[in-house]
């Protein structure tokens, strides 16, 4: 069975680089890690993990955010996800947020509120592909989307 978690949220507190949100040790909200850039399409999620333990954020708050869409262009955005299995590091679960992302957008023609079926689509190939963690913005066709995914396992 996939334990896959399904949220509306936004990640608030997130190590990018060197810095690390004093607001990430205060609370529950997880950080992420991750982000791909100059370092090509696969993200290098190790680093910031080290980062953000070093900073003394407990491990249990550490989750690994491929940064999809963040100075990715279409093709790295679907290797990403193609490959979310090369992300995984340690017990850290590996979060995505693909929910009406611009890359989906070009591929299907559609503006933003018309990607849903793109977006249902993009989040199962993550979770086949081993994300643990998809923020969506229709959290219900989502939920619908894990349950079928399971059925079909």
């Amino acid at each position: 069975m996939l334990n896959v978690k399904v949220y509306n949220i936004a990640i608030k507190n997130v190590v990018f680089n060197n810095t690390v949100s004093k607001l990430a040790h205060d609370t529950l909200t997880p950080v992420a890690a991750g982000a791909g850039g100059r370092e090509g399409p696969l993200p290098t999620a190790r680093p910031r993990a080290g980062r953000a333990l070093a900073a003394g954020i407990p491990s249990e708050k550490i989750i690994l955010d491929p940064g999809i869409g963040f100075g990715k262009t279409t093709e790295d955005n679907l290797e990403i996800i193609r490959r979310l299995a090369e992300i995984r590091w340690k017990d850290y679960p590996v979060l995505v947020g693909l929910s009406r992302k611009n890359f989906i957008g070009e591929i299907t023609g559609r503006d933003a509120e018309g990607r849903l079926a793109g977006t249902l689509a993009a989040n199962g190939a993550a979770v086949i592909s081993g994300a643990d963690i998809i923020r969506v913005h229709d959290v219900k066709e989502h939920m619908d989307l894990v349950k079928m995914l399971n059925a079909l396992r």
